[in-house]
């Protein structure tokens, strides 16, 4: 059995204003033992977000997915995905449910990675506090 121990570090930055929710989250991955035939890992990600909330429950959304592998050679180190997309928060019943479609183009990317990346999702969300802003009331 090949076994390496990994060690990660993590970071994120978040602020809410009014109009939605803005951040940042990094993680950078270290493998420091382990088994001598396993190759080492440096690997980086970095995810920009950000929610702009619009009327009736939509919203629109980007939330960027960059990596990068420190051991690659540097024409094939980065994954740097731009685009972003469109969602909206409603009720089936007294269940909200978020569901979202969006669309990523890799600028920079090594040869194996695709691309471009699409998400469509619909998922049970979270029951919101009440705002005083209208913007984020549930579409009912």
């Amino acid at each position: 059995m090949q076994s390496i121990t990994e060690l990660i570090t993590v970071a994120v930055a978040l602020a809410q204003p009014g109009w939605g929710t803005i951040g940042i989250l990094g993680r950078q991955l270290w493998s420091f033992a382990g088994d001598e035939d396993r190759a080492d890992i440096s690997q980086l990600l970095v995810e920009p977000f950000m929610n702009y909330n619009l009327r009736q429950g939509w919203f629109l959304i980007t939330d960027m997915i960059i990596t990068a592998n420190w051991r690659a050679d540097s024409d094939q180190c980065w994954t740097v995905p731009l685009g972003g997309g469109v969602g909206r928060v409603f009720k089936i019943g007294k269940q909200p449910i978020s569901t979202r479609v969006e669309a990523y183009y890799n600028i920079e990317k090594p040869d194996s990675a695709p691309d471009c990346r699409h998400d469509v999702s619909l998922r049970q969300a979270a029951k919101a506090r009440q705002s005083a802003n209208p913007n984020h009331a549930l579409a009912g």
